[in-house]
């Protein structure tokens, strides 16, 4: 799975805070927008960071080709 941005300008739905971009996780984008469109919600980057940790998961940057 993938991290996607789904939303600007929103409430995060972990810490409930207003911020500029809000995140999901899924297969493509198309399915992270879909689960956005059902839940109305997406996580802020630490929120998202924050559940990828406590799930064990580590956070890693690839270079874009």
């Amino acid at each position: 799975m993938k991290m996607f941005q789904v939303g600007e300008h929103e409430k995060c739905g972990g810490c409930n805070w207003k911020v500029d971009k809000v995140f999901l996780m899924g297969e493509t984008q198309e399915d992270a927008n879909e689960a956005y469109k059902e839940n109305d919600r997406g996580l802020c980057g630490a929120c998202m960071c924050e559940l990828l940790r406590d799930g064990g998961y580590g956070i890693t940057n690839k270079p874009q080709p």
